[in-house]
């Protein structure tokens, strides 16, 4: 050891940093005593369900009581504000969307630096929205679509379960690719929007593959088109987007999120504690049951695709000149 390496001579500032380090080791090491909130940015949708089907096993997981609380409202920039602002220890997730990563590019301001603001933890589920028409409308295939749209400009109508969401910004992307002119119709949350379809009061919408299947199978829904990388187990006939037009995929998902400057170790605590407890026979069948895949990842591959989605769909939304009410 050199002198400058000895204890005897080491500054204020390094030994504050050594101590802070040393601390923040010894709170991960201990973390969590205490109960861990999960903000989720939607009560009723899958970011406030998905966490109570996991509730019990990552209760187990923690060895600490965990509650989920809802704070609807602003499409999820509420709930992302609160969690933002809360402290970095661990105690308090956000449970988001995938409008996360698009809220930035549409309200300005927003009241926390994007993206940054937040440690990703990990992406929980994911599922490709399906592109479904009224059993009154006369296309029953995505290429029957696109020809009835093209031959009647502005006069099909496609809803969406609100302004900025990723079903809206589906909407957007494949009239734009398709180079067809549709009636972009917003609605408030995914309810209205199968009932509208199923009264024939729009001709198509963007929906869960679950909130369909029913209907499909009676005739009721025609189900034209997936917007994800492959086909869906409740429709294997029904082709996707990109086998007609390459490349378009607009797939939903939700995951979990800490503020950001959250020690590692307790990211990587959390990561492993909502892995192991969706990975659970249980959770895979309870999570399969509202239409979604268990879709996991690591807090560095959540934090790449986040940037992806954030830097891709930014460049959707101004190319379409998307905007949220």
């Amino acid at each position: 050891m050199n002198r400058l390496q000895s204890p005897k001579y080491l500054t204020a500032s390094t030994l504050f940093a050594l101590a802070a380090a040393l601390s923040g080791t010894a709170a991960a090491q201990s973390y969590p005593v205490k109960a861990v909130r999960i903000i989720a940015s939607n009560i009723g949708s899958p970011q406030d369900i998905v966490p109570r089907i996991l509730q019990a096993h990552l209760a187990e997981y923690l060895g600490q009581a965990v509650l989920i609380e809802g704070r609807t409202g602003a499409g999820g920039v509420i709930a992302a504000a609160e969690v933002a602002k809360s402290p970095a220890d661990g105690y308090t997730i956000l449970s988001a969307a995938d409008n996360l990563p698009t809220a930035h590019h549409l309200i300005r301001p927003i009241p926390y630096d994007g993206l940054k603001a937040f440690a990703p933890i990990t992406r929980l589920v994911s599922a490709p929205p399906v592109l479904a028409a009224s059993a009154a409308f006369a296309p029953k295939t995505l290429a029957e679509f696109i020809a009835y749209a093209k031959a009647n400009p502005g006069k099909v109508t496609l809803a969406n379960s609100g302004s900025g969401t990723r079903g809206h910004i589906a909407s957007a992307m494949l009239a734009g690719e398709a180079g067809i002119e549709l009636n972009l119709v917003p609605f408030k949350g995914a309810a209205p929007v199968g009932v509208a379809l199923l009264s024939g009061e729009v001709n198509t919408a963007f929906v869960q593959p679950i909130g369909i299947v029913q209907n499909v199978r009676t005739g009721k829904v025609k189900a034209l088109a997936v917007a994800g990388k492959s086909r869906v187990a409740q429709f294997p006939d029904t082709p996707t987007v990109a086998e007609l037009i390459p490349g378009f995929e607009a797939v939903s998902w939700f995951g979990v999120l800490a503020p950001a400057g959250t020690p590692r170790d307790v990211v990587a605590r959390l990561n492993r504690e909502f892995s192991r407890a969706a990975a659970q026979p249980d959770s895979r069948e309870k999570i399969a049951g509202i239409g979604l895949n268990v879709d996991t990842t690591t807090p560095e591959e959540f934090a790449a695709f986040l940037d992806m989605e954030s830097e891709k769909f930014g460049r959707v939304i101004r190319q379409y000149k998307i905007t949220a009410d």
